[in-house]
């Protein structure tokens, strides 16, 4: 085995049993790697994470998480305009929550650990295909506190 691997399979196995492994900048040549029954997935951006996950007993998928609000340097021109037209900033107001992804269509319902549940109703920029972007009106702070989270998110 080549050095880095042999380097990376030690790292995890020090701290698998914590569940708070994230190694960064390493080539890994194995999409799964299983240590003590526990799946491990390796994507280059997000580092090392358990796979799959529990949410009301069916099982989702570890994504990043982000928030944005409705300010032009955080959207566009028209910061308030969903993807499709909508009129976030309004919807907000209303009580709904509202997300942004590319990984899934219009409409969908998605349960996001730590979150609650929100509906796509925008898109992100191309360069993030499997995340998923809270919409927090113009609640900067609160945007700020989330940060980028990988936590685990179910299509309801």
């Amino acid at each position: 085995m080549p050095w880095r691997i042999i380097a990376v399979l030690v790292v995890i196995l020090c701290l698998a049993p914590h569940q708070t492994a994230r190694i960064e900048h390493t080539e890994v040549l194995t999409q799964y790697l299983h240590i003590d029954n526990t799946e491990w997935e390796y994507e280059q951006n997000d580092g090392v994470r358990p796979s799959g996950g529990e949410v009301d007993g069916a099982t989702g998928s570890y994504r990043a998480v982000t928030a944005y609000t409705s300010y032009p340097n955080q959207t566009d021109s028209t910061p308030c305009i969903g993807a499709w037209g909508d009129d976030l900033c309004k919807l907000y107001k209303q009580g709904q929550m509202a997300c942004a992804s590319n990984a899934y269509p219009r409409g969908t319902r998605l349960h996001v650990e730590g979150y609650g549940t929100c509906t796509v109703l925008d898109r992100m920029n191309s360069r993030y295909p499997d995340r998923v972007d809270i919409y927090m009106g113009y609640d900067t702070p609160a945007a700020m506190q989330w940060g980028i989270r990988t936590v685990n998110v179910k299509e309801i």
